[in-house]
């Protein structure tokens, strides 16, 4: 209930504030697994993701962000997950295999932290790695413009870096990708990686093109 309640506040806050353009919506698989990637120039892209895709979506989301007990609470009321960078991620790991495997949407942004828009940065391989355990398919997400939405966009502490301005987002959801598994064949998996993130780069590129006309 509480996961919904607050998709559908993002959602109307959005149609309000934002111009917000979504497309690729048939690209969105109707059964799962699937993990959705998603490019990440702002701290609230995973709700932007989850208002476009109209999915119950899980998610990934930095240890820190728990250390307030109500803030975990919720995360965790609205499906989020902690990992820490080269941290103990074992028992998230284990439950998002899980969930996964029971037939749910993930959504994270494998690059880690938020970052300037260009260029994308090399991903981090968790994603891959879960989607292979799993037979998941893996459907690219890439947004343009959210950089903008708020006036600390990276890292928002106060209240005020909080609240989404007027400006126009796109969304694009990409067709999904499936993976082979080939155990032990690290170059196989490096190029997978980077198949994902060129995808991925030259949608944003196309995206903020067409956004200057």
């Amino acid at each position: 209930m509480i996961y919904w309640i607050s998709v559908w506040f993002m959602r109307a806050l959005f149609a309000v504030v934002l111009d917000f353009r979504v497309s690729g919506l048939e690209n969105v698989p109707r059964q799962g697994p699937v993990i959705f990637i998603v490019n990440h120039s702002c701290a609230i892209d995973g709700w932007l993701t989850v208002a476009a895709i109209r999915r119950k979506v899980f998610t990934w989301t930095m240890q820190r962000n728990f250390a307030n007990p109500v803030i975990a609470w919720i995360l965790s009321a609205n499906e989020q997950m902690p990992v820490e960078p080269g941290g103990d991620n074992r028992a998230t790991m284990e439950r998002t295999e899980r969930l996964l495997r029971e037939g749910r949407y993930l959504a994270l942004c494998p690059e880690g932290d938020p970052h300037p828009p260009l260029p994308i940065p090399p991903f981090k391989g968790g994603f891959l790695k879960m989607a292979l355990k799993a037979n998941a398919l893996v459907v690219p997400i890439v947004i343009a413009g959210s950089e903008k939405i708020l006036t600390e966009p990276w890292h928002p502490k106060t209240l005020s870096q909080h609240i989404p301005r007027p400006c126009r987002v796109d969304l694009a959801i990409l067709p999904a990708m499936r993976f082979e598994d080939r155990p032990g064949d690290r170059a196989y998996f490096g190029d997978c990686l980077e198949k994902c993130r060129q995808r991925m780069s030259a949608k944003l590129e196309e995206l903020l093109l067409t956004r200057r006309y």
